[in-house]
């Protein structure tokens, strides 16, 4: 995949493995939020960051490439019943990947959204059809169709070099999310046996229709800013001082930090601070 960098050129980065996650709602089959990941496992940071998107986000279509558009009615739940924007789940069930059993999962999103969680059965996938089964449809319909896919199996795998071509390719990181949203909005809006015949955004409006008492558990407009706001705590010992000529600053993952308050603090040199960050943009952080 072709990854942007901070310096604003592109960088080629050959992934083994693309993580894909998803929130989807239970009775209609509808995903309600997706992201991806290509670190080499999925962690806790990303788990808060999809369900929180979930929760306090409303979905809106992305700008496509040529050639690619949305069917009409297809989307995300947030974004094409105005019901379900920033609506929370009672409960939500998930594996048990050591992601979703972090303290940060547990702590975090089950205080702030206020739903319980149900780990379910060790070893037992099929317990978890509803998301299984939109797993194996977005790996068929769509991963295993990309020019660089290594194939379902061993023993099924395509002819020459995936690696190769993906590298001729050249296939960007934004390629991959819009035709993943696409896949999304467009399982959203096609009819399912399963459902009547009902497509899972059309399931989720009559059900909602034919029942005017039932109403939507909804996050407050003025608590979603605050709800999405996902930090992280560190502590880090201020250096510098008059006997090393520099100015006091702190160091995260090998980056110097500072600010005009901490540069004419000499006197903090050698204390320790408490240190909030924002693991998807550490350009400032607050101590």
């Amino acid at each position: 995949v072709v990854v942007p960098t901070p310096a604003g050129v592109e960088r080629d980065v050959l992934v083994e493995r693309l993580w894909w996650l998803a929130v989807v709602e239970r009775a209609s089959g509808a995903v309600l939020a997706h992201r991806v990941v290509l670190r080499p496992e999925v962690a806790a940071e990303d788990v808060v960051r999809l369900l929180s998107a979930a929760f306090t986000e409303r979905w809106q279509p992305r700008p496509l490439a040529r050639g690619l558009a949305y069917p009409p009615g297809a989307g995300l739940p947030s974004g094409v019943l105005p019901d379900f924007e920033a609506a929370l789940p009672s409960a939500v069930l998930f594996d048990n990947a050591l992601a979703h059993l972090a303290r940060a999962v547990h702590d975090h999103l089950r205080r702030r959204f206020g739903f319980s969680i149900n780990y379910g059965p060790i070893a037992h996938f099929e317990r978890r059809a509803t998301v299984e089964r939109l797993f194996l449809a977005v790996t068929t319909e769509l991963v295993q169709r990309l020019p660089s896919s290594t194939g379902s199996s061993p023993q099924k795998r395509p002819p020459g070099d995936p690696a190769a071509r993906a590298l001729d390719q050249r296939v960007r990181t934004s390629d991959l999310e819009d035709l993943l949203d696409l896949q999304a909005a467009r399982h959203n809006a096609t009819p399912s046996a399963g459902l009547a015949h009902l497509s899972p955004l059309r399931f989720l409006g009559e059900w909602l229709a034919q029942r005017p008492a039932f109403l939507v558990r909804r996050l407050p407009q003025h608590l979603r800013a605050d709800a999405a706001r996902i930090t992280e705590q560190a502590t880090a010992q201020v250096r510098g001082g008059p006997k090393t000529g520099r100015r006091p600053y702190i160091q995260l993952d090998g980056v110097r930090y500072s600010s005009p308050i901490l540069a004419s603090a000499a006197q903090l040199v050698g204390q320790r601070l408490s240190i909030r960050i924002d693991p998807e943009d550490m350009r400032q952080v607050q101590a």
